[in-house]
């Protein structure tokens, strides 16, 4: 079956490949940091290999890497590619899509089952129902029993229909009904001629499973989102983006003024903090060593005032000597121009 194309966008053919190969540069880098060199050099020569450039997920594509585990009688292969669609998936689908997943996972498995005892590997088809079953007990143990749905339905559209039950049986954890049986497949003399497993055994069984099994995925990759790294070059060359930098380059070119601004400030506070702190020296003790003047003039202070004047004039003294941040340049001013007032005549 053709692939199927992903939900539209408003993305452009040209954004599209554009954000496909940064993703896949983004990739390149991460693997050649993780010193991945076989994963490097064969995704490389994939996107060599790649003209068309798709952008899609591949249901003939899916379907080939759970058929080749088949083939190959690598079971632990053939249980993290369907590990791989279940959790990126399969987990969102409604009940009845969810059914049509489990009866394929099953008919998967028993295509495998099927394939190890035609070959004469039976003990293929041990190890893989051996897994099945050690999975089966950790989820039952980890899992709290839930009752089943009254209105749950089970695909078997998988089955012949002479083989097909008049109504589902009860179903046995995650494999489905009549599943137990199989367990005892690869000790059967000749599975091909028992009434339950012989259905298996037809090509017509095998060629309904491919089909149906192209026609899910490409289903669920239809309605499927982009991976979340293409997502994420998208979003990072869209014009919402683009606008937030621009938006992000001017607030720190506006920060960037506003320092450069308040360095100048703090050195002109600095200086006439300097000015301030030499004048005031200069004229309180210019003001203490001068004599008494006749009153009217700009020093001329009843006695109480002098004293008041001179111990202002002290403590403003002291304080432009210690400087400091600018709560003690603040206090500094404040002491000055109660000094400046006293010697005034303002105090």
């Amino acid at each position: 079956m053709a692939q199927m194309a992903t939900p539209e966008t408003t993305t452009s053919p040209s954004a599209q490949r554009k954000a496909l190969d940064a993703a896949d540069e983004v990739v390149l880098e991460y693997v050649a940091f993780r010193g991945f060199n076989e994963v490097f050099r064969a995704l490389n020569a994939a996107r060599a290999d790649d003209a068309t450039r798709r952008g899609a997920y591949d249901a003939t594509f899916a379907t080939d890497a759970l058929l080749k585990p088949i083939q190959t009688l690598d079971h632990a292969a053939l249980l993290d590619a369907w590990d791989f669609l279940s959790s990126r998936f399969f987990r969102r689908l409604d009940a009845e899509m969810t059914a049509h997943a489990q009866a394929l996972e099953r008919g998967v498995y028993r295509a495998y089952c099927v394939a190890a005892v035609k070959r004469g590997e039976r003990q293929k088809a041990t190890q893989l129902l051996t897994e099945l079953a050690r999975r089966d007990a950790a989820d039952a143990t980890s899992k709290p029993p839930s009752a089943p749905k009254q209105d749950a339905e089970v695909v078997w559209a998988l089955y012949d229909d002479d083989d097909r039950p008049t109504k589902p049986p009860p179903v046995d954890a995650r494999n489905g009904a009549r599943w137990r049986e199989w367990f005892a497949m690869p000790h059967v003399p000749r599975p091909d001629r028992d009434p339950l497993f012989a259905p298996y055994f037809k090509r017509e069984w095998h060629d309904a499973l491919v089909l149906s099994l192209r026609n899910f995925l490409a289903t669920v990759f239809a309605s499927a989102p982009p991976p979340k790294l293409l997502l994420l070059q998208t979003w990072h060359s869209s014009q919402a983006q683009q606008k937030l930098r621009e938006e992000l380059q001017s607030a720190r070119s506006e920060r960037e003024a506003l320092v450069e601004d308040l360095v100048r400030t703090r050195a002109t506070r600095d200086t006439l903090a300097g000015t301030v702190r030499d004048l005031l020296v200069a004229h309180h003790h210019g003001h203490r060593a001068s004599p008494a003047k006749p009153r009217g003039g700009l020093f001329d202070d009843e006695p109480s005032d002098a004293d008041d004047a001179r111990k202002a004039g002290a403590d403003a003294v002291e304080a432009a000597r210690r400087g400091g941040d600018n709560a003690a340049l603040d206090a500094l001013c404040a002491k000055a121009g109660r000094y400046l007032d006293l010697v005034r005549g303002g105090g």
